[in-house]
């Protein structure tokens, strides 16, 4: 819908186009809510139903299904192509709501006269800012986090067992020590699926050791050098890119 509403405006007022392209980041506004559906008979032209808010919505708390309500900013945030969206109160708690849901309640006519901000504008924008930042730092940790599958699992469990077993000999904790990084680390999709094989065939002790070694010596495998890890990513610029009260 968005899309289909900038085409349009690219193809029929490109003064209106042009102005809307030169906006930089960080633009805050401030426009009247719709109203409730119950004020009226019908939406208006190019209003989406789905904004519509009932008394009955309007007499509970928020869920992340509701549309934004009157009192409410508006906070669109972004960085590398991914986008948060956000409606936020003078409680200072944000909610997520959908692009759509954002985009319907901020739609308005060219003429469309603007609002004073609601009182504590910064607060709010600076709220929704923290919360995409943690959901970010959550979203890279579990990007980061190395896989844990049954199979990796099933070997860490039967290398544990061997070591108990060696505890007296320094060579043989040095080998199985050396397996364990091995095959803890990212491997190839084919030693991953000897490994699922290993763990199907349900081997352990000296013939989980020997097939093992056997991968190692058949993949040239070694244990990962931390010195050869990745370097961690450049910090992400969150962009503001504006936000709407609905007063």
């Amino acid at each position: 819908r968005a899309i289909t509403l900038l085409q349009r405006i690219q193809a029929e007022e490109p003064g209106l186009w042009a102005a809307i392209t030169a906006l930089p980041d960080g633009v805050r506004s401030a426009l009247t809510a719709a109203h409730p559906a119950r004020e009226r008979d019908e939406p208006q032209a190019g209003e989406a139903q789905g904004a519509l808010m009932t008394p009955a919505s309007l007499s509970r708390e928020p869920t992340p299904f509701d549309p934004p309500r009157p009192g409410e900013t508006l906070v669109l945030l972004g960085v590398d192509g991914v986008h948060g969206c956000y409606a936020i109160g003078a409680d200072l708690a944000p909610r997520a709501i959908s692009p759509a849901q954002l985009i319907a309640a901020a739609e308005c006519g060219p003429d469309e006269p603007a609002r004073p901000l609601p009182d504590g504008t910064n607060e709010r924008v600076m709220a929704a800012f923290r919360q995409f930042q943690a959901e970010l730092r959550t979203r890279l940790g579990r990007a980061r986090r190395r896989r844990d599958t049954v199979t990796r699992r099933y070997i860490t469990r039967a290398l544990n067992a061997e070591r108990e077993s060696a505890k007296e000999d320094e060579e043989r904790l040095r080998n199985l020590e050396s397996l364990r990084q091995i095959f803890q680390s990212d491997v190839s999709d084919q030693v991953e699926r000897a490994l699922g094989e290993i763990r199907r065939m349900r081997l352990e002790g000296t013939q989980l050791v020997q097939r093992l070694e056997a991968l190692r010596e058949r993949y040239r495998l070694t244990p990962p050098d931390s010195s050869d890890a990745p370097p961690a990513p450049e910090p992400q610029v969150i962009r503001i890119v504006c936000s709407d009260g609905l007063v």
